[in-house]
């Protein structure tokens, strides 16, 4: 039996998080609504993307959405500023991604508060994803 190296190991793992990676943002491209459920502080790289149905535990921070859209990473200058939204942050990213999205204050990590929801459509015809 041939001994696998770390470096094999390693690369198989990532292309594995990669393949998850872009199954799930397929998922999120396909659905009709996602959800964003929001601390007191927000910030891109700890933001996470679900999809609207809670039986799916997946999520994404929205700088990897970004990334696997290819969105480029300035546009986060317009959506968050100092650990907030700015005033259209909600709807410029709603803009961006295309899809409908329900932001949610989530005081513990997994959990949201119903009564919290706020919807968002997009206003724009064409987002930046295809």
């Amino acid at each position: 039996m041939d001994a696998v190296s770390i470096e094999d190991k390693n690369r198989i793992f990532q292309e594995k998080i990669k393949a998850e990676t872009k199954e799930f943002v397929a998922d999120l491209l396909k659905a009709e609504e996602l959800m964003i459920p929001c601390r007191n502080f927000v910030r891109p790289q700890y933001n996470q993307v679900r999809l609207e149905e809670r039986t799916d535990p997946r999520s994404i921070s929205v700088l990897e959405l970004f990334e696997a859209l290819n969105i480029p990473k300035e546009k986060l200058e317009e959506i968050y500023q100092d650990g907030s939204f700015t005033e259209q942050g909600k709807q410029k990213l709603v803009d961006l991604i295309g899809k409908k999205i329900n932001f949610y204050y989530s005081p513990e990590q997994f959990h949201v508060d119903p009564e919290t929801k706020e919807t968002f459509e997009p206003k724009i015809k064409d987002s930046i994803v295809e």
